[in-house]
């Protein structure tokens, strides 16, 4: 199902004008580091550089930030292929190796895959990266630290804050083509797997609705349909449904001793008292 949106030019929207010149710079620098970087590593580099620092480090609550080139883990063993970008809790242990980084998944708030141009195949790919970072267990909390919240989602309730799927395309997709390639790569996935948003910079984005009340929903429900709403302007819904997601996360006490087992190569001496 497709649908469009258009705008009411009888009013002011400072928000809509800052958010489509954040779109067109987007698209202008995009175009230009093309042009300039042949290697593909480095372009890719750049082009999430280009969405970390320009769109989600403006657009997210402070409560999260945004980190490029980084693998998830659970306490378990469990390990995600290399992500492009990850929305994290704000309070983040920073651990690195000397060439990659590791996040504890408890601190994974989202999971972001950026695109140059997509087809069905990449596009599967970046559905699956998603789906494996997403089934990481979210496990290591303290006792009780999950009295007080959840989250009902996915036909689930969730005492800890789901990891929340982006997939972002610069140009060139076709919504119809990518909104079927979706549906058939997701089909033999738990709903909680699935990509929560797609976005096509210059096309539109692919969304979850309710189709008794038509209302979108940031993410999917047992009743849910997947649609393609088509936009000029598509970081305006994007900015909105990021916001919506990202502004409700929480973060139950993580239990990090989990990822330590003992005993840490650490003897007591005791004296007898």
């Amino acid at each position: 199902m497709s649908v469009s949106t258009g705008s009411d030019d009888s009013q002011d929207y400072p928000m809509l004008e800052i958010t489509s010149a954040i779109q067109q710079k987007l698209r202008i620098d995009f175009e230009e580091l093309t042009k300039q970087i042949q290697h593909h590593g480095a372009k890719g580099r750049e082009r999430e550089a280009l969405v970390a620092e320009q769109f989600l480090d403006t657009y997210l609550p402070a409560t999260v930030r945004v980190i490029r080139g980084a693998e998830i883990i659970d306490w378990r063993g469990g390990r995600s292929r290399e992500c492009d970008l990850l929305v994290v809790d704000s309070s983040t242990p920073r651990l690195a190796g000397v060439t990659f980084r590791i996040v504890p998944v408890e601190y994974v708030h989202g999971v972001v895959e950026i695109k140059s141009h997509l087809n069905a195949s990449e596009l599967r790919d970046a559905i699956a990266k998603i789906a494996q970072a997403k089934a990481l267990k979210k496990e290591a909390f303290q006792s009780g630290a999950n009295m007080y919240q959840t989250l009902s989602v996915y036909g689930k309730t969730f005492a800890y804050f789901p990891t929340y799927g982006i997939i972002f395309e610069y140009s060139g997709g076709n919504l119809s083509h990518l909104l079927d390639a979706q549906l058939d790569a997701q089909r033999r996935l738990p709903m909680e797997q699935w990509t929560d948003l797609l976005v096509v910079l210059d096309s539109g984005v692919i969304i979850y609705t309710d189709p008794t009340s038509f209302h979108w929903s940031v993410r999917a429900m047992p009743c849910s349909e997947l649609v393609a709403v088509r936009s000029e302007d598509a970081l305006v819904p994007a900015t909105i449904f990021a916001q919506l997601a990202f502004s409700t996360a929480w973060l139950p006490r993580v239990a990090m001793d989990k990822y330590f087992p003992g005993p840490w190569g650490i003897s007591v001496a005791r004296k007898p008292t």
